[in-house]
């Protein structure tokens, strides 16, 4: 009995020594913490944040003073963020009414959002071009139009640069959805949109070969017909591509903006729900 008792002691003075020093280890994590919080090492002190919540799940006040540090890193880093965006908006607002001296924002009462073109081809509707839009969100939409006196019908629009090129899908003639034509004049006017995706496509590869020559291709089963863009052409593409970059750019930081508030509210919300 005696040696039972004994043994029962020794057990628990085994588990207290190691209970002690467990605390004692995560003690001086904490200790670790704060001081990377202090030094503003936010990275490392995330890291140790989780490495205490990890090892030592029992030890509940100590991790609710790790995780106080936590949301005081994700506040500061959620504030960092909201002046970056504030910041950067007024530039690129800066650089969108430089860029728009060349584009006429165009607009009516069914479109939801108003349409950039470049003052290069607007006025014309009634000539062979792969013309460019982009809406005040960023989308670009190209569209090929092309005239001739044959009976072809395009299906697909295909872009070269010597050995380079791009390629749309291809449609089924006269798609009333994708792809539309008409006659007027004696001659064949062939309408053929792209989608945003390959208006993209189309619209960056003009940026990158801009300096060369590029040839349009429209592509039927039965014939062909090609064309070269002119260089006005080319600057309308390529200026419509840039301005669909900034404009995606600035809504991009108008959400980032929204977000960072929403975070912050939310951060702050914790922090006052504290004990």
């Amino acid at each position: 009995m005696k040696k039972q008792l004994l043994l029962y002691f020794v057990v628990f003075c085994g588990l207290l020594g190691c209970e002690n020093k467990d605390k004692k280890s995560a003690e001086e994590l904490l200790r670790r913490i704060e001081y990377s919080f202090r030094q503003e090492k936010y990275n490392t002190a995330k890291l140790q944040i989780d490495s205490l919540n990890l090892l030592y799940r029992h030890h509940v006040k100590l991790r609710k003073t790790a995780d106080g540090y936590l949301y005081q890193i994700e506040q500061i880093e959620v504030e960092r963020n909201l002046a970056y965006f504030s910041t950067q908006i007024p530039k690129k607002r800066l650089e969108l009414t430089d860029m728009t001296h060349a584009f006429t924002l165009e607009q009516n009462s069914v479109q939801e959002l108003g349409m950039y073109i470049h003052n290069n081809i607007r006025g014309r509707a009634s000539q062979t071009m792969l013309k460019a839009q982009v809406d005040e969100s960023g989308r670009i939409f190209l569209t090929s139009i092309y005239y001739d006196r044959t009976n072809c019908s395009s299906q697909s629009v295909k872009l070269q640069s010597g050995d380079y090129f791009v390629l749309s899908a291809m449609i089924e003639p006269d798609d009333e959805v994708q792809g539309y034509s008409f006659t007027s004049g004696g001659g064949r006017w062939r309408i053929l949109p792209l989608s945003e995706q390959e208006s993209s496509t189309f619209a960056r590869f003009v940026s990158l070969y801009y300096s060369d020559e590029i040839l349009v291709s429209l592509v039927g089963n039965d014939c062909s017909s090609s064309y070269k863009l002119d260089e006005k052409q080319k600057e309308a593409i390529r200026e419509t591509y840039r301005l669909s970059v900034l404009l995606k750019e600035i809504n991009e930081l108008k959400t980032g903006v929204e977000n960072s508030k929403k975070q912050l509210a939310a951060i702050k919300q914790k922090i006052a729900d504290r004990p």
